[in-house]
């Protein structure tokens, strides 16, 4: 309940903020939708000899849905803040005393993110992005072969990224965006000598209201 009011309390300052400005200022903002699809993976990093290579991180796939709104700043410059439900995470293999010698783990985070862009206009149809992404932890599950759990008390509420990409817009309503995400936060509480980075690729399509 918690994350919850945190982040409808952010989602709703951010947006009054924006019509404030919108206001005052006369500044013709554009919104819409999105959805589209993560790309995603752990990068898993051992204390003990920092790398990686006994836990086989695999990427999987998972669902974003959410909403745009574009502020002009200076001339072909803007910065576009999006409200989104995404769903990260990553398959991985770990070491155990299984006769294979490894256990399939299979891990699902789901957030409430908001990447804060800032946009150049390379052309007419062409943009080019960057920035910060916030995210903030909504749901964690674990799979793996004893069974599915839910393991959000185990990660951390927030993690922070960085992302960039390009935009293409098709027409004046219909947009299509993929950028890189980088995060920097290990996202577990559990002190068992691993640290858990997230990675992705995010492929969306949008439409302009």
């Amino acid at each position: 309940m918690r994350k919850f009011f945190t982040i409808l309390f952010i989602t709703l300052f951010v947006s009054t903020s924006l019509l404030a400005q919108k206001k005052k200022f006369h500044v013709k903002l554009d919104y819409g939708v999105k959805t589209g699809m993560n790309f995603s993976h752990l990068l898993l990093r051992d204390l003990q000899d920092n790398v990686d290579h006994d836990f086989n991180s695999k990427w999987r796939t998972g669902f974003v849905l959410g909403m745009f709104v574009k502020v002009p700043v200076y001339k072909k410059f803007s910065i576009q803040p999006e409200f989104l439900y995404s769903s990260m995470g990553g398959d991985y293999y770990t070491p155990t005393t299984d006769p294979s010698g490894y256990q399939h783990v299979r891990d699902r985070y789901n957030y409430f993110s908001i990447p804060v862009m800032v946009k150049y206009q390379v052309c007419e149809h062409f943009n080019i992005v960057a920035g910060p992404q916030f995210d903030f932890l909504i749901e964690g599950k674990e799979r793996n072969a004893s069974g599915t759990y839910k393991v959000s008390d185990q990660l951390k509420d927030f993690d922070g990224m960085v992302t960039g990409g390009v935009e293409f817009w098709a027409s004046k309503t219909i947009n299509f965006m993929l950028r890189y995400m980088k995060g920097f936060n290990d996202l577990e509480n559990r002190a068992n000598g691993v640290r858990f980075y997230q990675e992705g690729v995010q492929a969306t399509v949008g439409v302009k209201f």
